[in-house]
Formats: C-alpha cells, sequence, structure tokens
C-alpha cells in the first residue's frame, strides 16, 4: 500500500459528489450529513425489515440462563400440583427441604417454612466451568426474613453467596463471583434460602444464571422490574424431561404386550420416551395395571416393574406378572395410571 493517496477527481468533481450525497440523504447542511454518515447504535436499524436501531436492541440484551425451568409464571410443572409439602421435588428440576411447603400462586413459587434451612435447590448439571464468573440474580419478595442465595459445591462449600434483604415490593438481587480455579464442580447447587432461625415465607417470580459479572434477567421500567424475556414452555419442556417424565396410561391406551413359552406368567411391553432422558430413568407406577390377552381374557391387579434390562435413555422396558397361563398369547397393556420416569439428579 503506498504512504500517499492521489486523488482521481478534481475538487469540483468531489464538491458534486458531496452535494448529491447531501439532496439524497435530506441533510441540508454538510453539518448534517456528517451527522447522518455516523455509524452509531442510535442511528442505524437492525436491518432493512426491522427498524428498531441496534442501541434499543442490545439496552435488554440477554445472556443463555443455565438453569431449568426458571420462570415461575409458567412453570414446567409435571406432576400436576399447586401445593407441594412433602421433600423432594416440586415444579420440575426444583427441590424444597423437610419442613418447607411450595405453593404456585399469583405468577409465582411462594415458599412457606418452619424450618430455616436451604429451602428451595436446584442441581446444576456440569455447566460450570472452574475458573469463570458468573452472576445469580432472582426476583423476589421477602417479606418475613431475608433470603441468601447460594452457589455451592457441597456443605459448606460455597462458590459465592450473599443476604437479599426484606422486600414488601418485587426486588432483584444479584451476586457474581468467581468459580476456584481448583473447584470439585461434580455436585454443584443453587439455593435460595431462608436465614438460619425463626420461619417465614418468601416468593420468586423468575431465577437466572449466566456467564459474566452483569445481570440480564430483568430492567427497571417505570420504576418496576420487568424481566428482558420469557422462556418457550415447549423448550423448557424438553429440557425438563431429560430429568423427569409423567406417562398417564388408562383405559384407552393400548400398549401391545408379548408372552414368552418359558414365562407363562407375565407379559412384557414398551414406553417410548419424550426424548432421551439424563440416564437409564427409574420407574413409579401409580397403579397396577391390567393385562388383556389376544381371547379378552383380563387379567387385573397385576404387579409391574421396570425391566432394567432392556430399558435406554429413551425407552422404557416394562414387564406385568399376573396369574399363569396354560399357554403364551399376545395381548395388551392399560388402565395403569400415572407413570413417573426419572433421572433426576
Amino acid at each position: 500500500m503506498p504512504d500517499t493517496y492521489t486523488s482521481q477527481f478534481s475538487g469540483e468533481e468531489i464538491d458534486s459528489i458531496l452535494r448529491a450525497v447531501q439532496i439524497l440523504s435530506g441533510a441540508s447542511t454538510p453539518a448534517e450529513l456528517r451527522k447522518k454518515l455516523e455509524i452509531r447504535g442510535d442511528t442505524i436499524p437492525v436491518s432493512a425489515e426491522d427498524s428498531t436501531l441496534i442501541s434499543d436492541a442490545v439496552k435488554y440484551r440477554t445472556n443463555p440462563n443455565l438453569l431449568d425451568n426458571w420462570y415461575f409464571g409458567r412453570p414446567v410443572n409435571q406432576r400436576g400440583q399447586t401445593e407441594y409439602t412433602a421433600v423432594g421435588y416440586t415444579v420440575d428440576r426444583w427441590r424444597i427441604t423437610d419442613g418447607v411447603a411450595a405453593t404456585l400462586q399469583g405468577g409465582a413459587l411462594n415458599i412457606s417454612y418452619t424450618v430455616a434451612g436451604w429451602n428451595l435447590t436446584t442441581f446444576l448439571d456440569n455447566v460450570l466451568i472452574p475458573g469463570a464468573t458468573y452472576t445469580l440474580s432472582c426476583l423476589y419478595k421477602a417479606t418475613g426474613l431475608p433470603i441468601r442465595l447460594v452457589c455451592s459445591w457441597g456443605a459448606g462449600k460455597y462458590f459465592f453467596n450473599e443476604q437479599a434483604p426484606i422486600s414488601d415490593d418485587w426486588a432483584l438481587a444479584e451476586i457474581t463471583g468467581t468459580i476456584p480455579t481448583d473447584a470439585s464442580i461434580d455436585a454443584n447447587q443453587i439455593v435460595i434460602q431462608s436465614l438460619n432461625t425463626g420461619s417465614g415465607s418468601f416468593s420468586i417470580k423468575a431465577v437466572k444464571l449466566e456467564l459474566g459479572d452483569t445481570q440480564t434477567l430483568a430492567h427497571k421500567n417505570g420504576g418496576v422490574w420487568v424481566l428482558n424475556e420469557i422462556p418457550d414452555f415447549g423448550e423448557q419442556l424438553r429440557r425438563c424431561q431429560r430429568y423427569f417424565q409423567r406417562h398417564n396410561i388408562d383405559v384407552d391406551s393400548f400398549y401391545p404386550a408379548v408372552m414368552y413359552q418359558h414365562e407363562l406368567d407375565r407379559a412384557h411391553f414398551n414406553i417410548p420416551l419424550h426424548g432421551k432422558m439424563r440416564t437409564k430413568p427409574t420407574a413409579r407406577f401409580d397403579g397396577s395395571g391390567r393385562y388383556v390377552t389376544a381371547t379378552f381374557s383380563q387379567f387385573n391387579n397385576t404387579s409391574i416393574l421396570l425391566d432394567t434390562r432392556g430399558t435406554t435413555e429413551d425407552l422404557a422396558a416394562i414387564t406385568v406378572i399376573f396369574n399363569a397361563l396354560s399357554a403364551a398369547t399376545s395381548g395388551w397393556v392399560d388402565s395403569i395410571g400415572d407413570v413417573d420416569f426419572s433421572a433426576d439428579l
């Protein structure tokens, strides 16, 4: 490249070109033309089809949320209850501990507790990178006692944790921390907990874990916190069904089953799962099921079990056991009720 540039145009030609550009742009003066030609986010639209200015498009940007089922205004809730009081999973991917009740009401997950501790927990599945910085945020109300946000890899082993104050109105709690480079990340948890004493309650509308040192969960609009995005429910359901699935097998269901000549007291059938699960699932059967032979002989109140020999991450092999027949025959299974497949962490 030469160090100097020799113009191919005369001054008159350059003036003429600039004048034409000024007219076409609608600028009344050369100074206004310069302003129009500046490349800035508040002057450039996203595309020819989308007139939104780039500065507005990135104003409320969002990073990917590393948590599943994080919006409690419309959560995935395959277990189907509006209130949970038993220790274990509630809405998909979120657990409660002893002395805690979780209720879905008012566009939020409402937690009441009589025992202080790790009241609401979700387990992470290999999303943390040692040495990386993360931000954890949530929209919450806490009317009794403050709450605490925790990112942990075991009892007393915190990547970062911080108290969020009492708030009668929706507030945003935010905490940023860097994962130690030598940290174990085999048993990570995100915890929203009460403090160490007393009983109380809090409500959670949304939670986010993201890379970086800035939260992009929500912004304030007119003094009110507004979420930057609402997740796609179908995508969240797909993600949750990697860990838990509920299937209903009623009298209108028809699962063809086969018997083997050397097993005259049992029949076998398969249930295709809704996508590949995290690992081979366990199963809980709500009812006992019914086996109906090809000649319409019915065996009610059969026992039913998951056959681990044929079960995979995307197919459940099921066996029903009944009074022995004199010869094997084909048939079908129905009337089991709810079948829960779990590959939860």
